[in-house]
């Protein structure tokens, strides 16, 4: 598809809409290709459409490299109708042009219903199979919600930061935020990952560029027969020198020990929010740090924190000063 060349004297838009779809999988994605040329096109734009809302997937004013480019958009979980609007926006003194071809929807589907499930899949209301490591992961994988049913669920500790930071705390750097009315730059999220909407909650990092983000949870001592896990969902775009990390920092007997870095990511990756677990083996209480640091122009987001059943947290806990401001200056942290 292809949006000829024209003058005029005002901005004009060009849109493509997608036919009306149902149910989207969390791991569905929107790929195509598409050719234009900096100066003649001010935006490109990708919305969905549902129910009342449309969420903007992604958005570029450029500049875009010479040839085709690839966009690949994941569009999180849908429940019911859908549609997809594709548009680019030209510049009022300019001819515009923008070209479009191959787009494809993929792992879209939710999965179909069995009669019985492999060993080590879990059996949803709805006769779909799902993976163990799937239940209580904050995504509706089943399609129909039973694989985070709070009945399931109720001994898991999750946070969506819908209403507060839940048991976690910070040193420094973070804040709760929504997309709506709250798009500070470009590479603001445009929705969280809990209910997929802007008007859904997650923490951002506030920290100055250069600086420093810590979030730390509260005390907890892992299970010696079932395996402790942590789930979480994480955001970094806008800036290929941004580093999200994880560490465990197990408790000794009278202070903190030195944290352990379980995890550690950098870049630039898009306007998705990722996926990530670690299985946590320790034999003493542990408290999980998250870090990190953005660089000029980017973006850090956490959303949807959960500690499986096997993390027991420790009655009475309350927080200690932790020892990383103080070797963190030493340069034992090198974010």
């Amino acid at each position: 598809m292809a949006v000829g060349t024209h003058h005029g004297k005002e901005a004009s838009t060009a849109t493509l809409r997608s036919p009306v779809m149902r149910e989207a999988a969390p791991t569905c994605e929107l790929r195509l290709w598409y050719h234009t040329a900096s100066r003649d096109i001010a935006e490109l734009r990708l919305e969905l459409t549902h129910g009342v809302e449309t969420l903007t997937l992604w958005q570029s004013s450029g500049p875009w490299g010479p040839g085709w480019q690839e966009l690949v958009v994941n569009t999180g979980r849908v429940q019911g109708d859908f549609k997809v609007t594709f548009s680019a926006t030209r510049n009022a003194t300019h001819r515009g042009a923008v070209a479009l071809d191959d787009v494809e929807f993929r792992d879209c589907g939710l999965p179909t219903p069995q009669a019985s499930c492999p060993l080590g899949h879990h059996h949803c209301q709805n006769k779909v199979c799902v993976e163990s490591h799937q239940l209580c992961d904050g995504e509706d994988n089943c399609g129909d919600r039973s694989d985070e049913d709070p009945l399931i669920c109720s001994h898991h500790m999750a946070t969506d930061f819908e209403t507060g930071l839940g048991p976690w705390n910070q040193l420094e750097g973070w804040t709760r935020n929504y997309s709506a009315g709250s798009m500070v730059t470009p590479a603001w999220p445009h929705r969280d990952h809990s209910r997929n909407s802007a008007y859904g909650f997650f923490l951002i990092s506030v920290a100055k560029p250069g600086t420093t983000a810590v979030l730390f949870s509260p005390e907890f001592q892992a299970s010696i027969s079932d395996n402790c896990s942590f789930t979480f969902y994480y955001y970094l775009h806008g800036s290929e020198a941004s580093r999200f990390q994880l560490f465990l920092q197990a408790q000794g007997l009278n202070t903190p020990q030195e944290p352990v870095l379980l995890r550690s990511h950098h870049g630039e990756l898009g306007t998705a929010w990722v996926r990530d677990r670690v299985d946590i083996q320790s034999v003493h209480p542990f408290r999980i740090l998250l870090a990190g640091k953005t660089g000029p122009g980017g973006i850090m987001g956490l959303d949807d924190l959960i500690m499986s059943n096997s993390c027991r947290l420790v009655p009475g806990d309350l927080p200690r000063a932790l020892p990383w401001p103080a070797q963190e200056k030493q340069g034992h942290y090198p974010l």
